[in-house]
């Protein structure tokens, strides 16, 4: 993996073992999406159940442990490390809420009330309100759905999950704008995967 410097540095055994897990594998396009952005682009408004959601756009990077393996730009272009390749493009995300994939194909739009809609006109499984990224969650034991909050807190770390997997760190924040617009990536990066 990349260190910031942009050597190579091998990957602990142990970590490897974590990084390639099934969890691990779905979390980081929802991290992505979830993770936050900093910088000086003007921030734009989206209306969210009466109150003001804006984006901000900039330069954010997304850590999994120690490892970098996402990076959302000023122009909101997002990276992903696909190891064996190296930075790839993955998409594009813009301040009024469309998201795209490498290829131009459109993935949705996030609707007034934070609810992303697919080219279908069906709403996803996520939805931003406020500064938190809230999922659809597994079932309990009657059957009914829970709902996963997640938000990221003032050290950049993604709270939420119930299990305590490998951390979740975003660099590069500076207001809630930028956070939400971290939220909004690592929610992409999930739809365009998966």
């Amino acid at each position: 993996m990349a260190s910031r410097r942009g050597r190579r540095r091998s990957v602990p055994a142990a970590d490897r073992g974590v990084l390639t897990s099934r969890v691990v594998r779905i979390l980081p396009g929802l991290a992505v999406a979830l993770g936050a952005c900093g910088g000086t682009a003007p921030a734009s408004p989206l209306a969210n159940t009466g109150a003001t959601i804006s984006l901000r756009f900039s330069e954010l990077r997304l850590y999994i442990g120690p490892l970098l393996v996402e990076k959302l730009h000023r122009d909101g272009t997002i990276e992903m490390d696909v190891r064996a390749r190296g930075w790839e493009p993955f998409g594009r995300i813009d301040a009024n809420g469309a998201a795209f994939r490498a290829d131009g194909q459109k993935l949705g739009d996030l609707a007034s009330d934070g609810t992303f809609r697919l080219p279908t006109g069906e709403a996803s499984s996520w939805k931003l309100v406020g500064e938190a990224l809230v999922l659809e969650g597994g079932t309990d034991p009657e059957q009914r759905r829970t709902p996963i909050r997640l938000a990221i807190d003032a050290k950049g770390e993604l709270r939420g999950f119930a299990d305590p997997g490998p951390r979740y760190r975003f660099e590069g924040l500076t207001d809630a704008a930028s956070r939400r617009a971290a939220l909004f990536m690592y929610a992409i990066v999930l739809t365009g995967r998966y």
